[in-house]
Order: C-alpha cells, then structure tokens, then sequence
C-alpha cells in the first residue's frame, strides 16, 4: 500500500511537470476563450487610450504585489500576506497599492475559476491551513510555474502575458499611463521571478522606472533585468528558499561574468538587503509576528520597516 501511494504521488508529480507550460502555450495560441497575443495587445490599447491619465491625488508611485507560491487567487491572499499590505498602506499613504494580482496564471484565472481541476483546489485551499499535503499541492503547481517563467523556452511567452495582466491592473487602479510615475513590484517568495520576469515589457511600454523588492525571492538570470531601475534582494540567513535562484539557474554563479544577472549588479543595480536570522515563512520568517530581533522589534514589523525605507528610495525619473 504504501509503495502504490509513493508511485501515485510520483505520477502526479510528473503530470504536473508536463503541464506546467501549457497554460501560458494556451494563452499564446487563444485557447480556452482567452484573447490571443494580437487581440489582448489590441483591447489593452483601446482600454489604455480611454483610461483616465490624471494621477490620484497625493500618489507618489504604484506598488503591485506579487503573493508568494501559497497564493491561489487574486481576490484572496493568506492572512499574513494581508496584514503585511495593510501595514504597508498605513506605513506610506503617498503610494498606490495593486493588490489584486495572481502571477501563476498567464490567463490570470485563479485555481478555482473554470479549471478542469477546480474542485480539487477547492478541497486544497480547505486543506492548506492543515498543513497537509494536499494543501501543498497549490505551492507545488505555483513553484512549477515559476520554473517555467524561468524557462528560456517559455519564458518570454509568460512574461508576456504577465506585463498584460499587469497593465490591466494598472488600468483598474488608474494609473497615469504616460506620467512617468514609478512603480515599484514587491515579489514574496515565487512572486520574484514573476516581478523580473515582467519587468522589460513594463518599462517600455510605460516608459517609467520600474523597481523590484525582492522579499525573500527565487530569481532567475532574467534577460528582462536589463532594463531594471534597481533590484532589492531581501533574505534571511536561515532562508534556505531564497538561495534556490543563486544554486539553480547558472547565470547567478559568479563565474557567469557576463550574464544579465552578473552585469546588472556589476552596474550597481542590484543590492542584497540582510535580514539576520530570519527564515523564509511560518515560525521565524520574514511575515512572522511572534518571533522578535533583539530590540524587541517583531520579524514582521521589521521587514514592513525594511521595505518602507527602501520605498521611499528616490528612482530615476523616465
């Protein structure tokens, strides 16, 4: 019994892997009643030309957060993701925040809407605060998501696709397209590849400064980094998460001297932000409220303290 169990989680496993690219190829090629890449680009300039450019009143610039691979939706995030962006907003009421996100999906269709499998997300989600491991089934399909934004195969298809989901979030959020206004996009965990990964597409078609605060990310030698106005790296010492990127993909080894990723920090655009003895989530991770430094300060409100210093940060004006 338990070697058909281990030969059953294995073949999910490997189906999931041989999916994984399928839904950005879906959104490329107009599956699923989604727009193509020609008539997404077309009905994205129509909603663009008629969006309203005047910028909100007292809005220094935009923040999208991206959720780390625990997220399933964009209309809900775990608890302490929603505690950090309400810190955030109540720590800088001069900034925009773009809370309503979800990067794991090209057609930025969240896991329970439409899906073949959506009954089975459901029952995760249910299951995700047990800590079991069907509840990690979501980070399983979110992670694997990420590998194939990281993919030179897919990548640019998936970036694509993300910069869209973006642009329509900027529009709901009344960004003023054709200001200049900087934007800045926190990734947690996963959500830093999907920051980088949009990061190219972004900055040309808004000609605007386009920043990364990295929390804790798995980053990749994105291409796109090129065209980055500064990334932040923030990590802990115990956050074994993080160091994935810099173990996984090549072109973060320091003998790749000439990758994005190496000529990016050589250019000073890239700064490592240390945390201490902090770990990647739960009990002691960046977004945890009963572990404390030693100034009595909790991890939480030192990491939301973090990154609003590194907001207030002036960018390059466009």
């Amino acid at each position: 019994m338990i070697g058909l169990v281990i030969l059953f989680v294995v073949l999910v496993i490997f189906l999931l892997i041989m999916l994984s690219p399928l839904e950005a190829l879906s959104w490329w090629a107009g599956w699923f009643n989604a727009d193509s890449p020609d008539d997404a680009n077309t009905n994205l300039r129509t909603i663009i030309e008629r969006a309203d450019h005047e910028p909100p009143d007292g809005v220094k610039q935009y923040v999208i957060f991206m959720t780390g691979i625990g997220g399933f939706s964009r209309d809900a995030f775990l608890p302490e993701e929603r505690r950090f962006m309400d810190s955030l907003m109540a720590e800088m009421p001069d900034i925009r925040l773009v809370d309503d996100v979800y990067p794991y999906s090209s057609l930025e269709r969240g896991l329970t809407e439409g899906r073949i499998f959506s009954r089975f997300w459901r029952f995760a989600i249910n299951r995700k605060t047990h800590k079991s491991i069907v509840g990690f089934s979501i980070n399983l399909r979110n992670m694997l998501q990420v590998f194939v934004a990281a993919d030179s195969r897919y990548g640019p298809i998936y970036g694509w696709g993300l910069a869209n989901i973006l642009l329509h979030a900027l529009v709901r959020h009344r960004y003023p397209f054709g200001s200049g206004m900087p934007i800045t996009l926190i990734g947690y965990s996963g959500g830093g590849e999907m920051s980088t990964q949009s990061v190219q597409l972004l900055h040309h078609i808004l000609q605007a400064p386009i920043r990364v605060i990295s929390l804790g990310g798995v980053i990749s030698n994105e291409p796109g980094l090129v065209d980055v106005d500064h990334l932040y790296h923030i990590y802990g010492d115990k956050d074994n998460i993080q160091r994935l990127g810099a173990i996984l993909f090549p072109g973060r080894w320091p003998i790749a001297s000439r990758s994005t990723w190496n000529k990016t920090r050589a250019a000073g655009k890239i700064t490592m932000v240390p945390m201490g003895p902090f770990g990647h989530n739960g009990p002691g991770g960046y977004l945890d409220h009963t572990s404390f430094t030693d100034d009595g300060r909790s991890y939480f409100d030192v990491t939301v303290a973090t990154i609003a210093r590194l907001l207030h940060e002036n960018p390059h004006v466009a």
